[in-house]
């Protein structure tokens, strides 16, 4: 899955960026900012796979859905979600591309 630059979610679009300074402050792979309307993802590195990347990508996805639609998910079932899709993706070799 390539991780895009935005998404589109409930009449809003989200930016995507990658950042290390806030991410290694806060000490998170990434996270949400809801006032910012931006998912914020450590750039990858060795210890950042693309895999690894999707799966928090997937888990920010979560609390924006989660924000939008208040269901009362803990971080741990939105993380729990998180690799569940992730885990799917990945064994099926999901390309959610239409080729272009």
């Amino acid at each position: 899955m390539k991780i895009p630059k935005s998404i589109k979610a409930f009449g809003r679009e989200y930016k995507i960026v990658r950042e290390n300074s806030t991410t290694r402050k806060l000490e998170c792979w990434g996270y949400f900012d809801d006032m910012e309307d931006t998912i914020v993802l450590r750039e990858r590195s060795v210890g950042f796979t693309s895999g690894h990347e999707r799966q928090v990508f997937l888990h920010e996805i979560i609390h924006i859905i989660e924000t939008n639609l208040p269901i009362g998910l803990t971080e741990e079932q939105v993380q729990t979600i998180a690799v569940g899709l992730s885990t799917i993706i990945d064994d099926n070799k999901l390309d959610f591309t239409d080729g272009k």
